[in-house]
């Protein structure tokens, strides 16, 4: 009985420790399971914050693109308006420039009418001149003309 009680008392030990055992395995289990669920807690934090980091610079990236995209907007919007100022510029010019010729050339055109017209003047004055000096030539003549017939009418009277 003793033999028996000592197997039992063993047994019962044996029971107790093998339930201790198991026990500080689950503790164990736990401890590690708990570790792993924050190392895992953890990653997911990691993956998160980089995650948001990636968006928080993929959309400063994107604000950035579109701050150049606007700059470069306006600038090649001001370029064109420069250019197109110029050839406004440039067209006004031309306008003024063919007007001169325009007011020149009505002015070179006048000069010459008047020139001609004057040049006319002269050339009628000058023919009249001739034609009233011949004419008064033509009167001497005939005056000088019958004169002399009257001299000679007298002189043979």
């Amino acid at each position: 009985m003793k033999e028996k009680q000592a197997r039992w008392m063993a047994e019962r030990e044996l029971d107790r420790m093998w339930h201790e055992v198991v026990l500080k395995e689950s503790e164990a289990l736990e401890a590690r399971m708990e570790i792993d669920a924050i190392e895992r807690q953890r990653r997911n934090q990691e993956c998160v914050r980089s995650t948001d980091e990636q968006i928080r610079m993929k959309k400063l990236k994107r604000q950035q693109e579109q701050e150049t995209l606007k700059l470069e907007t306006l600038k090649m919007m001001a370029d064109f308006a420069e250019q197109d100022r110029k050839e406004a510029e440039e067209k006004h010019k031309q306008e003024l420039k063919r007007i001169e010729m325009g007011r020149e050339r009505a002015q070179m055109i006048k000069e010459r009418k008047d020139t001609l017209a004057k040049q006319q003047a002269e050339e009628k004055l000058i023919a009249d001149t001739w034609d009233s000096l011949a004419g008064q030539g033509l009167a001497d003549e005939l005056r000088k003309e019958q004169l002399a017939k009257q001299r000679r009418v007298c002189s043979i009277t």
